[in-house]
């Protein structure tokens, strides 16, 4: 996993990934179902209502899945993102000092929640797979859990 901060873990088990998964997928949706206002986001919205299972890859599994994720949820997330960012904010300048920690947009966008002004915490569960060492990635219609 590229950056400088990656998070470690010796042993979780898969119910607990599966439950960080499931959380995941939930608070998204209902982020995306709160800004229904923006057409990403109700595309984002329909795709996570058909993602129904949480798969736990094996070691390096997850590098390959990269290669076929679905963009639909980055791109919504990336969109509500910037309308509710203030790019005149002297913090903005520290955009791309917060991609750098752990090069993930959704780690930048986590830890910036705050300044959106957006209500919730709905990547936390994102984050707490983090902090394990795990990658999240949608793609063929699934969620899929693993390791780098």
């Amino acid at each position: 996993m590229p950056g400088y901060f990656n998070g470690t873990s010796d042993h979780v088990s898969e119910e607990e990934l599966r439950d960080l998964g499931n959380r995941h997928l939930l608070d998204l949706k209902q982020l995306m179902d709160d800004h229904a206002e923006l057409e990403e986001a109700v595309e984002a919205s329909t795709y996570l209502g058909t993602v129904s299972e949480v798969f736990i890859v094996s070691g390096g599994e997850i590098d390959k899945i990269r290669q076929e994720y679905d963009p639909v949820v980055h791109e919504s997330l990336f969109e509500l993102v910037s309308e509710h960012t203030d790019d005149q904010e002297p913090v903005q300048m520290l955009s791309e000092a917060y991609y750098s920690i752990a090069c993930d947009y959704w780690i930048s966008y986590y830890l910036q929640w705050p300044r959106y002004g957006l209500e919730g915490d709905p990547l936390a569960p994102y984050f707490e797979l983090y902090k394990l060492g795990y990658s999240a990635i949608f793609a063929n219609g699934k969620l899929y859990i693993g390791k780098p």
